[in-house]
């Protein structure tokens, strides 16, 4: 189910429909309506069976239970408010004059929003009655609403000052809800210092014992309309995904970013049948029942009659024999096949394949696997054929880490190697006809799980780079070498790949506080950057080198290493499913919306206010694709190349200066310790008198024309390569659709 932080569109307009009728039937009995009979037509709560749960069933019980000391104050006894009654009861408020009320605009906003949402529903199913998908019977919602503009128009004059509903003539397109208003849905607080003794805000105490609520039809009815509404959130979120391929089409959005948003919002859609079967146990919501997923029922059920068939014998669509019989929709399954068959576990791995496994297993293909199986034919039809396989760099530190070693391993067996054709060509029982399998046609064809293994070898690429440096840290080496040496503006020029890396893992963090500006400064701060004591400095700051030195890099430093940080906090939420092959699936929208609000500015629509509103669903996808699109170019950064770019320099600056610098010598024989020649360099430039720092000769002139040579070599090696990637992917999608 979904948690409290969304809503579907059927939440939202029953909550919108009760509260206008309790704002309605309240509010009119304080001004003395008494038509209201609060003896019948009572709505009771049903009695939830007890036994014991497991799993996320017991995690979702303990959620409520933190809710229990909050509903013991709601009301135990709930009443409909029948249609009829909402235009005396709207006509009774306006013409009180004791009290006189003033309708807060909390009533307004959700008047208008359920106006809205009646008419796009009644809108909707017209459009689908005219199309012979569903029968016209949904007189009723036209009936709801002319009530329902009515008390709009009664209540007109009495609204508070700044709200002016809207006409609801004109309609959102479904695809594009996520762009309204995000305050729409928020419960504004309404001053009451101008009003007098004879005026009140008409606002119900939450704590009544009594609570009115709207008259939704007879149990099939709502039940129907909760179906209906469904419909429209699935559509709706079909609409955002195709757009999103359409502006991956259009190099605006990573594929990263495009492919992971897809995966959670299927899983989303999963969430909202949960809701749906839980709320009415007795409905059930098929994929043949969606109009929008016709399509894709149509494709389950030509998939079901394949499944059992051995991907050796099944006609490749290419042969010219079998044309008749070659389906563009279900061509991929043989590959599918191959992958469940041969890999008992795929890293990355999509819905689709996910739901054809369940499928397999359960015999019966489930809602989401329609869903997810439409989305991908939606996707292929946006972006065709992709014709490049992924290029990865194939440097890297020597001392590989193993997981870096599976990594290579990985894009080796999915983008050097055909691994899922080739098995297929040795399945063939006529060895003419491998050569109607296409070169990497899985790849070629399947655009959302190509997003997904990019994701893997970014994801892990990324946090490999990360752990090799931390363990030889010479970006953070010679990010303090840099400053030091750029005191004074002495360098050249500006080396743009280490203010990438400045910039993105944060000043403060690498220098522990701001910049340094003096030499001596420089050498303090890196000594506390890799872990020596402050007290040291402290002593006597004559003695500078000595106190360095006796705490040196060889030693076990007395606090923690400043490090490289991880600074991808949204696409790392996914790293254990695609990445670590964890088991998770069913990604819960709640941590979508809690690493949003974490980790993203205010804009996103997630931050917390004094709301009770929810956050619409493909307004969050909205936020969640837009925020790992931001962080592509951290995590296309070539941490790796930038280490070894950093080690270069080290090996330079220790060939030309490494025999005049005072103590080092002696470790000049374990490579492993280049990172400490900064500690010492700097040790020796921070006590040099200032004459000869910058005398022909000195340290300080020689190490600024080493590192002056590197910055003109490879000074943005990395931030051009980057650059050039992401290009020639944006200009790959460009041509492939011209």
């Amino acid at each position: 189910m979904l948690p409290d932080s969304l809503s579907s569109s059927y939440e939202r307009y029953k909550a919108d429909s009760d509260n206008v009728a309790n704002w309605l039937a309240t509010t009119a009995r304080l001004c003395g309506y008494a038509p209201i009979d609060c003896s019948s037509a009572a709505v009771t709560a049903p009695t939830q069976p007890t036994s014991r749960l497991k799993g996320k069933a017991r995690k979702l019980a303990r959620e409520a239970s933190r809710e229990s000391v909050a509903a013991e104050t709601r009301p135990s006894r709930a009443y409909r408010v029948q249609t009829k009654e909402y235009v005396p009861l709207a006509q009774c408020i306006t013409t009180s004059t004791k009290p006189r009320i003033i309708v807060p605009a909390s009533f307004g906003y959700a008047l208008q929003r359920a106006i809205k949402d009646r008419r796009r529903h009644q809108d909707w199913h017209s459009k689908q009655a005219s199309n012979a998908v569903l029968p016209e019977n949904q007189d009723g919602h036209g009936y709801f609403i002319d009530v329902l503009e009515r008390v709009q128009e009664i209540l007109r004059p009495k609204f508070a000052s700044g709200v002016t509903p809207k006409s609801t003539d004109s309609q959102d397109n479904p695809g594009d809800r996520h762009i309204a208003n995000k305050f729409a849905s928020l419960l504004l607080e309404d001053t009451t210092d101008a009003l007098t003794e004879d005026e009140m805000i008409g606002r119900p105490s939450p704590g009544g014992e009594v609570q009115f609520v709207s008259d939704l039809g007879t149990k099939s009815e709502e039940a129907f309309t909760a179906s209906a509404y469904l419909w429209m959130d699935v559509h709706s979120i079909r609409s955002l995904i195709r757009n999103l391929w359409v502006a991956y089409g259009d190099g605006k959005i990573d594929s990263v970013a495009a492919s992971v948003t897809t995966n959670t919002a299927i899983d989303f859609v999963r969430n909202l049948q949960e809701d749906f079967d839980t709320a009415d146990k007795d409905a059930s919501i098929q994929d043949a029942d969606v109009p929008c997923l016709a399509s894709a029922h149509k494709i389950v059920s030509v998939l079901s009659k394949f499944l059992a068939v051995d991907p050796s014998s099944y006609v490749p669509p290419a042969v010219p024999a079998y044309v008749e019989a070659y389906d563009k929709e279900t061509n991929l399954l043989p590959d599918y096949q191959v992958l469940m068959r041969h890999f008992a576990r795929i890293q990355a791995e999509h819905e689709v394949i996910r739901g054809l496994r369940e499928f397999i297993q359960h015999k019966q293909p489930t809602f989401s696997l329609s869903f997810a199986i439409q989305v991908s034919i939606d996707i292929r039809h946006v972006l065709r054929d992709i014709t490049r396989v992924l290029d990865f760099h194939e440097k890297s530190h020597p001392d590989k880490p193993s997981g870096l070693k599976d990594v290579l391993e990985l894009m080796a067996r999915w983008t050097e190697k055909d691994t899922v054709g080739d098995i297929r060509r040795g399945m063939q029982a006529d060895p003419t006809s491998s050569g109607h399998i296409p070169e990497y046609y899985l790849l070629q064809s399947d655009p959302f799980w190509c997003g997904l293994l990019l994701y893997n070898f970014r994801m892990v690429t990324y946090e490999g780079a990360i752990v090799t440096e931390n363990s030889y840290p010479s970006i953070l080496a010679t990010a303090h070498l840099y400053n030091c040496l750029g005191l004074d503006s002495a360098l050249n020029r500006q080396w743009t790949d280490m203010e990438n890396v400045l910039s993105a893992q944060g000043i403060n963090k690498m220098f522990v506080g701001d910049l340094p500006t003096s030499y001596q400064d420089c050498a303090k701060r890196h000594g506390l950057a890799i872990g020596m004591s402050a007290v040291n400095f402290a002593r006597n700051p004559r003695k500078l080198r000595e106190s360095l030195l006796r705490e040196s890099v060889p030693k076990r430093p007395h606090n923690k290493i400043r490090e490289l940080e991880r600074v991808t906090p949204v696409s790392w939420v996914f790293k254990a499913r695609y990445c670590d092959n964890s088991g998770r699936v069913g990604f819960e929208p709640s941590d979508v919306a809690t690493v949003l609000r974490n980790n993203t500015a205010g804009e996103d629509g997630t931050k917390g206010t004094k709301a009770t509103g929810k956050t619409d669903i493909c307004k969050l996808l909205v936020h969640l694709v837009g925020a790992l699109h931001q962080e592509v170019l951290e995590a296309t950064f070539d941490y790796f190349q930038m280490h070894m770019t950093c080690w270069d320099l080290l090996r330079r600056v220790d060939n030309v200066l490494g025999s005049r610098i005072t103590e080092w010598p002696s470790l000049r024989h374990d490579e492993n310790l280049l990172p400490s020649l900064v500690l010492f360099l700097l040790a020796d430039i921070a006590q040099t008198p200032r004459l000869d720092r910058v005398a022909e000769g000195g340290l300080l002139r020689d190490a600024r024309q080493v590192l002056d040579e590197v910055i003109t070599q490879e000074g943005a090696l990395v931030t051009t390569k980057r650059n050039r990637q992401l290009t020639e992917s944006f200009m790959t999608r460009i041509v492939g659709r011209t």
